[in-house]
């Protein structure tokens, strides 16, 4: 689990991807459950279908420098997966609308500032 990393991991994480510090805390992320590599370049996030269960994972990673995420398991299209992740946060908040963003950052971004559910669109592949 990310809360479980020391605050120079934290930071170098932060830093490994760009990412502001004023930004992001680790319970921003600890929220949606992340977890990172030992290498501190892979975050991973659980995607949870309507019922709580998990049915994949949202990876973030960097890829000659860049930030890419992707979806794992890798299934076919007519599979349940890539599914929108947060979906199963909404539909338990009560709430009667969400905000939809396209990428896990900035789901984790936008969730502390805004007291509706963030729902990150499915990876288009």
């Amino acid at each position: 689990p990310i809360e479980g990393i020391s605050a120079q991991d934290f930071k170098d994480l932060l830093k490994n991807f760009k990412l502001l510090k004023r930004d992001f805390d680790v319970e921003d992320f600890a929220r949606f459950e992340a977890r990172v590599n030992e290498g501190l370049t892979e975050i991973h996030f659980p995607v949870r279908y309507l019922d709580g269960r998990i049915v994949g994972f949202r990876q973030v990673h960097l890829e000659d420098g860049a930030v890419v995420e992707s979806t794992y398991p890798d299934h076919d299209r007519q599979s349940i997966l890539p599914f929108p992740h947060g979906l199963y946060q909404a539909q338990h908040s009560g709430s009667g609308a969400c905000i939809l963003v396209s990428t896990i950052l900035d789901s984790v971004a936008v969730s502390k500032r805004v007291r509706a559910p963030v729902v990150t669109l499915a990876d288009p592949g």
